[in-house]
């Protein structure tokens, strides 16, 4: 082990100033794990960049704010997960686009105020679960067409 002036190191780690590391990690004002490089003010894991102010987790680009996990990259206020992109105020998870206040998982577009799931198209205020496509105030699951007020399953529309 090798420590530094106030830190305390394990197994072939190089700690900075007033940081704590285990294990093959470099440190200067925080705490870092395994094969980290952390920023000024950041806590970082494994293989990760930390912006100023921002927790990044493996693989990350984290902003000046935000907070980031595996190949993300944030907007000015947003949070994404998984080669996402966020737009001004909205949370996505992997790979979605989020409209302006909407939030979408999985390949999803949401639009205004709707929220999807995988691969769903959201109308004004519909809630869709896979592949589904709801009208203005109706919620379908699964392959399911709303037509007047009733959900109905693709099969049956032949």
């Amino acid at each position: 082990d090798v420590s530094a002036d106030d830190g305390v190191c394990t197994r072939k780690d190089v700690s900075g100033d007033d940081g704590v590391c285990t294990r093959k990690d470099v440190s200067r004002d925080g705490v870092c794990t395994r094969k980290d490089v952390r920023g000024d003010d950041g806590v970082c894991t494994r293989k990760d960049v930390s912006g100023d102010n921002g927790a990044c987790t493996r693989k990350d680009v984290s902003g000046d704010d935000d907070a980031c996990t595996r190949k993300d990259v944030s907007g000015d206020d947003g949070v994404c997960t998984r080669t996402d992109v966020s737009g001004d105020d909205g949370v996505c998870t992997r790979k979605d686009v989020s409209g302006d206040d909407g939030v979408c998982t999985r390949k999803d577009v949401s639009a205004d105020d709707g929220v999807c799931t995988r691969k769903d198209v959201s109308r004004d205020d519909g809630v869709c679960t896979r592949k589904d496509v709801s009208g203005d105030d109706g919620v379908c699951t699964r392959k399911d067409v709303r037509v007047m007020m009733v959900c109905v399953h693709v099969r049956m529309l032949g």
